[in-house]
């Protein structure tokens, strides 16, 4: 079944043979912050692990070359899940329309808060602030 990731943590591992055979480690954990996948990155050379699944946790091998393009889907992607299947780990996204690009970080900015109207954005601290459309910043009143 696959598991909603909501959070990570990154290690990254230093010496010449890293730490227990890996590079770095990425945490993926769900909503209540409960651990539910490991992703392990090896350089060349290191013992390479194969994906399995102990106490509800995944652990994930991929070569350490995957490092930064897993970590830029896990922050930039909304609805990453991380399942096994046929005795491998596979980490995807929710379906997305094609040819919608990346956003800005004022953009998701905008998604996260909740508009009160065409230029009023209210902030998690409930403070009030304008928004300004032709400079797309926030204004404090």
């Amino acid at each position: 079944m696959a598991a909603l990731a909501t959070d990570y943590h990154v290690l990254v591992y230093g010496s010449p043979t890293g730490y227990q055979t890996n590079r770095a480690q990425i945490q993926l954990s769900d909503k209540s912050g409960k651990s539910i996948a490991w992703i392990r990155f090896n350089d060349p050379g290191m013992a390479f692990e194969q994906d399995y699944e102990s106490s509800g946790i995944i652990r994930m091998h991929l070569p350490s070359t995957m490092f930064q393009s897993v970590l830029d889907l896990l922050r930039n992607e909304d609805g990453t899940y991380i399942y096994m299947a046929a005795g491998r780990a596979f980490l995807g996204t929710s379906k997305e329309p094609i040819g919608e690009g990346e956003r800005s970080s004022e953009e998701m900015s905008l998604i996260r808060h909740s508009l009160c109207s065409t230029s009023c954005l209210i902030w998690p601290s409930s403070s009030v602030q304008s928004y300004s459309q032709t400079s797309r910043t926030p204004v404090c009143r």
